[in-house]
């Protein structure tokens, strides 16, 4: 059943894009998504702007009888997308989604000890992306929402660790898919 869902939803996202009428809405609408936290600020009918902001800690440290292993890690991430509504079915309304993201990773990590390493590291992130979804009205302020799409990313990596100082870049790509809870304030 779920391998037939994927399929089933894109054909009815194909299919009679012109025939369906797009609901109106007297005025931009806004509203907070969850649980990935951000907003969602309709421009037009058919247009929405969504952006997101992800920031993270992370500690933790390690004890052993000769040494002791403290490692942080601080991460801000921020990204923008829109939606463009294709058609609208019996409550369901279907889009495409471009989106750009950034983010920046930064790790410290000391030892104690006989070693007495220490170093730090700093990860920059570009992306881009896109994805194909389907948005559910439950009620006048209350809608649920899932995609799914690919993501292209060039990572950069400064590395300050002794005896490997240096730096690195990457490139990715992968397949993203979200879903969450949209309430939306007007």
């Amino acid at each position: 059943m779920r391998r037939n869902l994927i399929p089933l939803l894109v054909a009815l996202a194909l299919g009679g894009s012109s025939v369906y009428a797009q609901e109106k809405s007297a005025s931009p609408r806004f509203g907070l998504t969850f649980p990935s936290l951000g907003v969602i600020w309709h421009i037009t009918d058919n247009v929405a702007f969504v952006p997101n902001v992800t920031l993270a800690r992370n500690w933790s440290t390690y004890s052993s009888t000769q040494s002791e292993l403290k490692t942080t890690t601080n991460s801000v991430g921020v990204t923008a997308g829109l939606r463009f509504y294709t058609n609208n079915w019996k409550g369901m309304r279907f889009y495409l989604s471009p989106s750009y993201g950034f983010s920046r990773n930064g790790s410290d990590t000391s030892q104690s000890g006989s070693t007495g390493l220490s170093g730090s590291g700093t990860t920059r992130s570009h992306s881009v992306g896109g994805a194909w979804g389907v948005q559910y009205a439950v009620t006048d302020r209350i809608s649920f929402f899932g995609d799914i799409g690919a993501r292209y990313s060039h990572s950069t990596l400064e590395s300050s660790d002794q005896p490997s100082a240096g730096s690195s870049n990457g490139n990715f790509v992968s397949t993203v898919g979200t879903w969450g809870l949209i309430v939306y304030l007007k």
